[in-house]
């Protein structure tokens, strides 16, 4: 099997709104890490469903193999990074590339110092490999920049990583800077085209809690893209901090 990115963008993006993880709400805007968002994209919803974890796990092994750098191992962001890059660790005699036979590595945090460590081989088996990182969004990209920098203490590399979407509030300008070139299956003008573009068939929910069903509509795309045009001007409008 062969996907073209063109078909990966495509299916992704009918994942979120199939699965019905796509949620807008400016009136109580979400928590994305230390900022806050309209949109929120639940992209855990992929791994509880059978079909789409299998759809996300054959395109994820298809983009990898359109990466031009080569690595040794996994680096894989804490919760839904580890459950995207563990579906490829699992052994699958059909896999060409074989990645169940890739170390792995994840950081996590030590509740007693409040430090986050590698966990999952040890220092010396860090040394001198290169490691690709995985996870599931990147917003400003704050976490994977602190996992780079561990990853680099311990002598290792990354040069790319690998993410379901793109949220495009600063993630790929601040892994540019670190020399890491971001692969994203979609960005999140590509998944809000597609609620556009089959508005009359979606449906959206204004927040996780409620049970209100409506369209997807230009007035919610306009507003969502004048967030993602000024990101931090949006959050000092509405009086939130921006980190």
């Amino acid at each position: 099997m062969s996907l073209t990115k063109r078909f990966i963008k495509e299916e992704i993006s009918d994942l979120y709104w199939g699965l019905g993880a796509v949620y807008i709400n400016f009136d109580e805007p979400f928590r994305i890490g230390k900022n806050r968002s309209p949109i929120y994209l639940d992209t855990r919803l992929f791994f509880g469903n059978g079909n789409a974890r299998n759809t996300v796990r054959n395109c994820l092994e298809e983009y990898i193999d359109t990466i031009e750098n080569r690595f040794d191992g996994f680096a894989l962001c804490a919760r839904a990074g580890l459950a995207l890059g563990s579906s490829l660790l699992v052994r699958d005699e059909m896999s060409k590339k074989k990645y169940w036979t890739y170390p792995a590595v994840y950081l996590s945090k030590n509740l007693r110092t409040g430090e986050y460590v590698i966990e999952g081989l040890k220092e010396n088996k860090i040394n001198n490999k290169k490691f690709l990182l995985v996870d599931e969004l990147i917003a400003s990209g704050n976490t994977k920049l602190n996992f780079i920098e561990k990853i680099r203490e311990k002598k290792g590399k990354i040069e790319d990583c690998v993410v379901i979407c793109d949220v495009e509030q600063g993630g790929e300008e601040s892994l540019k800077y670190m020399g890491v070139k971001l692969h994203s299956f979609v960005t999140l003008r590509q998944v809000l085209d597609l609620g556009l573009k089959i508005k009359k068939d979606i449906e959206y929910y204004p927040n996780r809690e409620s049970t209100k069903e409506k369209k997807f509509t230009e007035k919610e795309y306009d507003q969502v893209l004048g967030f993602l045009s000024d990101v931090k001007g949006w959050h000092l409008k509405n009086g939130f901090e921006y980190f």
